[in-house]
C-alpha cells in the first residue's frame, strides 16, 4: 500500500484532496505507466480520436482478447467538435492504489488512454 501521508489524513472514503490526469500513448500496442503513482481511485477513458479500440487489464498485461474493452467514443474527423456534439461514453472508474497496476493494449499505435487519478 502506498504511503498513507500523501493522503492528508483523510479517510478512504471522505472527498479526495488531490489528483492529476495522465495520458497514456499506446506503442508497439502496450502502455502502462511505469512509474509508482499511489492513488484512490482512477478514472479511465479511450480518447475520443482513437482509431483502434483499447483493452485494460490490472496487475497483468492486456492483450487483444485478455482484459476488458474501454469504452470508446465514435472517431470523429476533427477534434474541433465540442464534446457536447460528440457522443462520448463516461470513464470507467476503477477503484486501485497505484496507477502503475494499470495496463493497456491498444489495437493502433498512438491511440491514447486518459487517466484521471484521485489521491
Amino acid at each position: 500500500m502506498a504511503d498513507p501521508s500523501i493522503y492528508g489524513g483523510s479517510e478512504w472514503t471522505r472527498t479526495p484532496a488531490n489528483g492529476t490526469v495522465v495520458m497514456l500513448s499506446i506503442a508497439s500496442s502496450v502502455a502502462r505507466q511505469t512509474t509508482s503513482t499511489p492513488c484512490k481511485r482512477a478514472h479511465v477513458q479511450a480518447h475520443i480520436s482513437n482509431a483502434g479500440y483499447i483493452m485494460m487489464n490490472i496487475n497483468a498485461s492486456a492483450t487483444s482478447v485478455l482484459g476488458i474493452c474501454l469504452p470508446c467514443g465514435p472517431k470523429v474527423a476533427s477534434i474541433t467538435v465540442t464534446l457536447s456534439e460528440a457522443s462520448v461514453p463516461p470513464p470507467m472508474t476503477v477503484e486501485i492504489d497505484d496507477v502503475n497496476k494499470l495496463y493497456f493494449w491498444g489495437k493502433t499505435d498512438n491511440d491514447m488512454v486518459n487517466i484521471l487519478y484521485t489521491q
